[in-house]
């Protein structure tokens, strides 16, 4: 295994260029899976821009008050981390990972792994 930086990047396009993304419409989730993908999102926008907020306040009031301040900086890294964990909560809310859900080799269907009964039967319904 090499550390390449190069050798990641050339890894990192080939499984990019097998990636195959399936638009769904109309996802049958129960409550609980529902709720999951609900709290998920909002937990990653809060995070994300309230980390952009604090960053940016931050800012403002160290330029208009001219003064450095520990309390800034804290602020200003508490934003920068949040903003990065922000990915996080995403891929916890992510579709594919609250339904098992991906898409086959040829990117025609979604193939779900192991579906809950409540699912398989609003899919079969919805057909």
């Amino acid at each position: 295994m090499s550390a390449n930086p190069l050798g990641m990047a050339g890894r990192l396009g080939e499984r990019a260029q097998r990636v195959r993304i399936t638009r769904v419409r109309g996802w049958p989730l129960c409550r609980a899976c529902a709720w999951r993908r609900t709290t998920g999102l909002v937990l990653a926008n809060a995070m994300f821009w309230g980390g952009l907020a604090a960053i940016a306040g931050a800012l403002v009031v160290r330029v208009s008050a001219g003064a450095q301040s520990s309390a800034l900086g804290a602020l200003l890294l508490v934003g920068f981390f949040a903003a990065l964990a922000s990915v996080l909560p995403f891929a916890f809310g992510s579709l594919a990972r609250v339904s098992g859900a991906r898409t086959s080799e040829d990117g025609a269907e979604v193939v779900v792994d192991d579906p809950h009964p409540e699912f398989a039967a609003a899919l079969r319904d919805a057909r």
